[in-house]
């Protein structure tokens, strides 16, 4: 990765994966992912993906994490970038630009089965809904 550096004021900023300042901008502003997460509207999960560096901040998003971090919009972009191709680099997968799709067939008894967890549980990922029902259908087959 090249290093570039940009001269703002007096000071010089040198150009890194965004997750490491917004790191450091948490730690000197003593304040919690769940904050920035509040200011930026987004999850706790979304910011903590971009300090581990394993996601990168979305277009959309780069305006208001500048604003929050009191830095150049054109500075904060070329630090995304440099996270981009970290992630890229480690065989991660960006989410901003990538969506999967996932096709899973239920019968209508899987889904009744599934009525008493979702209704408690609410929204879940595929594999989580799929290891349930897994479970659910062995304790079923055990049981009779």
């Amino acid at each position: 990765m090249k290093i570039e550096k940009e001269k703002v004021g007096e000071s010089t900023l040198k150009v890194r994966p965004i997750g490491e300042i917004l790191m450091e901008f948490a730690k000197k502003e003593k304040i919690t992912q769940v904050e920035i997460a509040g200011r930026l509207g987004v999850s706790q999960n979304g910011v903590s993906a971009w300090i581990r560096i394993v996601n990168v901040v979305s277009l959309g998003l780069i305006q208001p994490l500048s604003e929050l971090l009191g830095l150049p919009v054109d500075f904060v972009h070329r630090c995304n970038d440099a996270q981009r191709d970290l992630v890229r680099a480690r065989g991660s997968k960006s989410r901003s630009n990538e969506f999967l799709s996932v096709e899973v067939k239920i019968s209508l008894a899987d889904l009744d089965l599934m009525k008493p967890v979702l209704s408690a549980t609410g929204p879940m990922s595929v594999s989580l809904f799929v290891r349930i029902l897994r479970e659910l259908k062995e304790k079923k087959e055990g049981g009779l």
